[in-house]
């Protein structure tokens, strides 16, 4: 996800304008669970202020701090002596649709032993395919053949607390994500429910993966609300929030769904599509288009910019006439063991926090650039542009 989580940890990035975190708690609480032990590490004063005791979520949060990230698995020992004997396991990196959360719960709870939720793909996964027979977990493949029906780990769990036995035993062995415990449980006959979800389910792994997320949760927004200004002739259809104190100008289209946050500045002659996503406090000057993308708070978007299939980071200024290209691509992205590329399908790029862009810039398909970067106008860019850098 870097750079966007360069200052704040992955489950606190916007979509839709409320942190990934936010969607699970909501899910959770919706299902009946009301108490949540979060494991935290990373920029945790974030999440610690944000979410505070639950109470505004009608639930009760307490904390726990992974002072070392190492693996799913040891994250979720570092909660071992403050669960419940029956407990479930919540991935703060997805967004999973309420009813599939609501059906594991309901189906799980007052069992004893390990459950896993599992979804159905056409593509295979990092987390590897599920293999299971009359719902007993016997296997998880790493690489299968593309195009064939898969079982996808969630990275939801209904577990009891002789897990942690077993996550000793990985821990030993050097092994610390959950899905390793899963596999050793498997290999030694050990039963593990697999339990089908339905409905939506999106894994946060790459920058790109929020324009996707944001698609799908504004998807299901059914009606809008307006909080600041609206010119006259301003056209607003479709489901569209606008928050408070923010001010739409004159001959504005703006084509739900859509959410725009409070105290923006948009126009006039300003176009945007559906799936996109204004945080607070955001300036788009006159005569921009912007189609199906993540703009964060503070941003300023220079007149005439064409911004598509893109997330632009919080303070980001741009001087004016950018250009977002959209295609299919290889991306280099940082993975635990150094730098890959990944293919990503229809993106526009991801531009960092507190970059400056001058005018007449093109971004290729894929681009990603850092943060705090200065580039000069009339550039044409790909690749990746490391923190940082200047670019003349």
């Amino acid at each position: 996800m870097r750079p966007l989580t360069h200052s704040m940890p992955k489950v606190m990035l916007r979509v839709a304008n409320r942190p990934i975190l936010e969607y699970g708690i909501k899910a959770l609480a919706k299902s009946g669970i009301r108490d949540i032990v979060m494991v935290v590490g990373y920029r945790r004063d974030q999440i610690m202020s944000y979410f505070e005791d639950g109470k505004k979520w009608g639930v009760r949060i307490r904390y726990v701090v992974e002072e070392k990230q190492m693996g799913t698995a040891h994250a979720l020992y570092q909660a071992k002596d403050v669960v419940s004997d029956e407990f479930i396991v919540y991935p703060g990196d997805n967004i999973l649709g309420e009813d599939s959360v609501s059906r594991f719960v309901k189906e799980t709870k007052g069992s004893r032993g390990n459950a896993v939720l599992v979804v159905e793909s056409s593509v295979p996964s990092k987390y590897g395919v599920v293999i299971a027979r009359d719902e007993k977990v016997v296997g998880i493949e790493k690489k299968v053949e593309p195009g064939v029906g898969m079982i996808i780990n969630t990275g939801v769990y209904h577990m009891d607390k002789d897990i942690f036995p077993e996550i000793e035993r990985n821990m030993r062995e050097g092994k610390y994500a959950i899905k390793d415990v899963l596999l050793d449980m498997a290999r030694r006959n050990r039963y593990f429910r697999a339990v089908l979800a339905q409905g939506r389910w999106v894994d946060a792994v790459y920058p790109w993966d929020l324009i996707r997320a944001n698609a799908d949760v504004l998807e299901k927004f059914t009606g809008g609300k307006i909080g600041g200004v609206v010119s006259a002739s301003a056209r607003i259809d479709g489901p569209v929030i606008i928050g408070e104190g923010s001010v739409i100008r004159e001959n504005c289209r703006i084509t739900g769904p859509v959410v725009i946050g409070s105290g923006c500045e948009i126009g006039p002659g300003v176009v945007i599509s559906p799936s996109t996503s204004i945080g607070d406090n955001v300036k788009i000057e006159p005569f921009v288009v912007i189609e199906n993308s993540l703009i964060m708070e503070d941003a300023t978007i220079g007149p005439f910019s064409r911004i598509q299939h893109s997330v632009v980071g919080r303070g980001v200024r741009f001087d004016g006439n950018l250009t977002t290209m959209v295609g299919d691509t290889y991306v280099e992205v940082e993975e635990k063991g150094g730098k890959t590329f990944v293919e990503a399908k229809r993106v526009g790029c991801v531009i960092g926090e507190d970059t400056n862009i001058g005018s007449n810039v093109v971004l290729l398909p894929g681009t990603i650039v850092g943060v705090g970067c200065e580039i000069v106008p009339v550039k044409r860019l790909s690749g990746r542009i490391e923190d940082g850098s200047n670019v003349l």
